[in-house]
């Protein structure tokens, strides 16, 4: 009895003595504690087996200097924190002239929320672009709804890269004069989570004045930290890829070319469907490598568009006489992707689509040789896109279009589309149709979106007929005009155009 007392007390001893030596946990200090909750909270549709974000409802970001929840791409609301813990933050917002407070309680890598939260299903965050549209559409991947808590970890792949080689400045408000929390280097990638209302026009040089909008983004950098702030986007390429293309994929194989072009030679040889060629080269002189060839001599006004001015072994031609100079066909191409990351010049003459399904033309600068026959100088027309018969979804993304006019000629079934464009110095048209098709079961929609125009000078951007337009989310500013659209038909149907969520600014009548 006595040994069973005895080894009873040792271990009293023994406990008493481990507990009043064991170390007790450090208090976490402010900011410590700043810096755990630091992320993304996204409420969002979220695919498991890519760990890839699709769409949000609403999003918080959080940091220690400008906390904001954004409800849609073009709606942030930035907050102050009045409270924090280390698994509880309450936020205030001002939304709707009315205060707002929300109350955040974490988990791991989840959350929920406290406070009726303003939402809003449209808002996308990532786009996987070597996922086919269809699997959108269809939803055929297992998805599913969660509170998901993103920090360093959810740096997947970026919607957007620095494009200018001095590197792009990061503030901490949407504002020039707000403060510099560091420099981008070039050709960071970075995650647009919101765009903002705040557009700057800043003259670069004594010629060069640009427009661009503040953008929420967040990145990782060098050493792996976590950084968050606003950039001005004309120094931003924003990643669009033939992904983006409402193309039907589902028949074919989704291994495409690619394909690096560094001559004139190279592009004519390698133009065909599902490839996409990467211009390498600082300028590809299309223009002059078809001067030099021997020429094709056909009437412009009877040619054969299926067969006579083709290239022998390649869907282009060119063709050249003393009235039109040189023109160049692209046609019947499907699935085709011309891009580059250091936006490469093309000197191109003017360039004619023809029964083209899928064609994109991303990042690059187009220097054109107009085509200006008698008959068009007496209309003032030197147009260098002309969209033919039975093309389909022609795209244009990150492109700056320097008084480059486009010209409908033909009914077409599925859109002209501009993403993340720049229209400037026009002084006629920036799009026109000659368009005389009496059918009315078509819709041939044109859609620009985040796009810029201004220091135009014009009667009329948009000159169409049946063609329907919507204009979303743009900036038109600084220009002089007296109309944004004119419908030349003879029912003047204004309905065929409208504005969604864009900003007019500092226009003036011409």
């Amino acid at each position: 009895m006595f040994k069973k007392n005895l080894v009873y007390l040792l271990s009293i001893f023994v406990t008493s003595f481990l507990i009043g030596c064991s170390t007790p946990e450090k208090e976490k200090t402010k900011e410590e504690v700043y810096k755990s909750w630091e992320g993304l909270y996204t409420f969002s549709r979220y695919n498991k087996e890519k760990d890839t974000i699709y769409w949000s409802r609403y999003t918080f970001i959080i940091d220690s200097l400008n906390p904001a929840l954004i409800n849609n791409k073009n709606k942030e609301y930035v907050g102050k924190i009045i409270k924090i813990k280390e698994n509880e933050i309450s936020l205030n917002f001002t939304i709707n002239k009315k205060q707002e407070t929300y109350t955040i309680v974490k988990n791991d890598s989840t959350f929920f929320s406290k406070g009726s939260i303003v939402t809003n299903d449209s808002l996308e965050i990532v786009k996987n672009k070597y996922q086919k549209l269809e699997d959108y559409t269809k939803l055929k991947l297992p998805l599913h709804q969660l509170s998901k808590i993103y920090k360093t970890d959810y740096y997947i792949d970026g919607n957007a890269t620095v494009n200018s080689k001095n590197g792009l400045v990061l503030r901490n408000k949407p504002s020039l004069q707000s403060e510099k929390l560091m420099t981008i280097p070039y050709k960071t990638s970075l995650m647009v989570v919101a765009n903002t209302d705040n557009f700057e026009y800043l003259t670069l040089s004594k010629k060069n004045r640009v427009v661009g909008r503040w953008i929420h983004v967040y990145f990782k950098d060098k050493q792996g930290n976590y950084n968050i702030g606003y950039v001005f986007d004309y120094f931003v390429t924003y990643n669009y890829g033939i992904y983006n293309l409402p193309i039907d994929r589902s028949s074919e194989d989704p291994k495409r070319k690619h394909i690096d072009i560094y001559t004139a030679k190279q592009f004519f040889e390698n133009l065909g469907d599902m490839r996409t060629l990467n211009i390498k080269a600082k300028t590809l002189d299309l223009y002059s490598y078809l001067k030099n060839r021997e020429s094709l001599e056909y009437d412009y006004d009877e040619m054969d568009f299926d067969i006579d001015f083709l290239d022998s072994k390649q869907n282009y031609g060119y063709f050249e006489n003393s009235v039109a100079k040189i023109e160049l066909f692209l046609q019947g191409y499907y699935d085709l992707e011309i891009t580059s990351e250091a936006k490469s010049i093309i000197k191109t003459p003017p360039l004619h689509f023809l029964g083209c399904h899928g064609i994109l033309f991303n990042n690059v600068t187009f220097k054109t040789k107009y085509l200006q026959t008698d008959y068009q100088k007496e209309l003032g027309e030197s147009f260098a896109f002309n969209v033919g018969n039975r093309t389909e979804t022609l795209f244009f993304s990150n492109i700056e279009f320097n008084n480059q006019q486009f010209k409908i000629s033909y009914l077409n079934t599925m859109p002209l589309q501009f993403e993340y464009c720049k229209f400037k110095n026009y002084t006629k048209n920036c799009i026109v149709s000659t368009n005389n098709s009496s059918r009315t079961d078509y819709d041939f929609p044109i859609n620009i979106n985040d796009c810029y125009f201004w220091n135009n000078k014009l009667e009329t951007f948009f000159e169409l007929k049946q063609e329907k337009m919507t204009i979303n989310n743009s900036f038109i500013g600084y220009n002089s005009f007296k109309n944004i659209f004119l419908n030349s038909n003879e029912n003047g149907d204004t309905t065929l155009f409208k504005t969604e969520s864009t900003y007019f600014i500092n226009n003036s009548d011409k």
